[in-house]
């Protein structure tokens, strides 16, 4: 890819070296370090004058330090692409999802469940490009940091069924509905989730709990408990991502990827 320089933070270099392989372009030679009073001093060690240029960085730990995040994917609220001045591609893992939904699963059998009422449209997306049925859990959180399963909103029993959502933090809220899922007759439940946080006690509580497997983008670099769960695995948006940067670099669409 002529033209296009990749440069990578140190948030998840992992998964930039495989978006620079997708494109068959190395990283750009550069250097991010501290001073003695910890301010952050970035060094580019090549000429990128006229080039197109991609800063791949993610915002996880520690957040402050990794903020600057210019490829985005999966924004929680579609609205933050209202607050740039710059174009901005809000890009989705939906396609990677749906392809790996559907060389594991009979679609016949799988029913998408949305976490919460705020996730139907992201859930109803992904149902609707497998053609699958949608089912809601409605939950109310008496606090912030706890959640209580109320209701599911469809008929899953005989269902194999897919959790959709953007980003699992401690898992409570995941392997409650899991365990309310399970309890009205679903067959299994599994989760496919964008960001993998997985903090604290995460990975312990999804293994020990009814999910029979949780699927999670390497968005976050994994773990090493991530790694080594039992139901947990990771899929990479490499491609995906390494298809924006090659379409934006042409100025093709890249809107139609998720088409």
């Amino acid at each position: 890819m002529d033209g296009i320089k990749l440069v990578a933070g140190n948030a998840n270099r992992q998964l930039a070296e495989a978006i620079g392989a997708y494109l068959q372009t190395p990283l750009t030679k550069c250097q991010v370090r501290r001073f003695a009073d910890m301010e952050v001093f970035v060094e580019i060690q090549e000429n990128v004058r006229g080039s197109d240029v991609f800063i791949l960085q993610s915002t996880s730990f520690p957040t402050n330090d990794h903020l600057m995040e210019l490829l985005t994917i999966d924004l929680h609220a579609a609205q933050i692409q209202g607050f740039f001045d710059i174009p901005v591609d809000n890009l989705y893992s939906a396609p990677v999802m749906v392809k790996d939904i559907k060389e594991r699963f009979d679609t016949s059998k799988v029913m998408v469940v949305s976490p919460d009422v705020g996730g139907v449209v992201r859930a109803r997306a992904l149902a609707n490009r497998i053609n699958a049925p949608l089912a809601i859990v409605d939950k109310r959180r008496p606090r912030a940091g706890e959640s209580e399963v109320m209701n599911i909103i469809g008929d899953v029993e005989g269902y194999s069924c897919i959790l959709v959502d953007d980003i699992v933090d401690s898992g409570g809220t995941l392997c409650n509905a899991a365990e309310a899922l399970m309890k009205k007759g679903a067959s299994d439940v599994s989760a496919y989730l964008t960001h993998g946080v997985l903090s604290g006690g995460a990975v312990a509580r999804i293994t020990a709990s009814s999910l029979k497997e949780v699927v999670v983008t390497d968005t976050i670099q994994p773990s090493e408990a991530v790694r080594v769960a039992k139901n947990i695995r990771v899929i990479s948006v490499a491609s995906l991502l390494g298809e924006a940067i090659r379409r934006t670099a042409g100025e093709e669409s890249v809107s139609s990827l998720f088409d």
